[in-house]
């Protein structure tokens, strides 16, 4: 068995934003995600809340470069700058390559 090299867009949001962002992510061409639901704090919240941590949501989304690029250009808008979202990419090998790309949900 040999490896494919695909992407990983890591995002965790607010769980507010939640049905918003899995929603979009699906249109962007996640065929499939993982989502955790997640405590933590960073700059902002450390600085202005210290012992406070937010109820948040891990979503993990495996697939091309292209689609996990989109994911992570998406939430970086303008727009979600008032919440707490952090996005980042990370290189991922799988041995199944067929099960991380193609559409969301699977034909029936």
């Amino acid at each position: 068995m040999s490896f494919t090299r695909l992407w990983k867009a890591v995002v965790v949001l607010d769980t507010a934003l939640e049905d918003e962002m899995l929603h979009k992510f699906v249109q962007l061409g996640a065929s499939g995600y993982t989502a955790v639901e997640c405590k933590g704090a960073g700059r902002k919240a450390v600085y202005q809340e210290p012992f406070s941590g937010h109820s948040q949501l891990r979503v993990e989304v495996v697939s091309t470069r292209s689609v996990c690029e989109a994911i992570v250009r998406y939430v970086s808008q303008p727009e979600f700058a008032g919440h707490p979202v952090a996005a980042y990419l990370e290189g991922v090998e799988v041995i199944q390559p067929e099960r991380f790309i193609g559409h969301f949900p699977p034909p029936t």
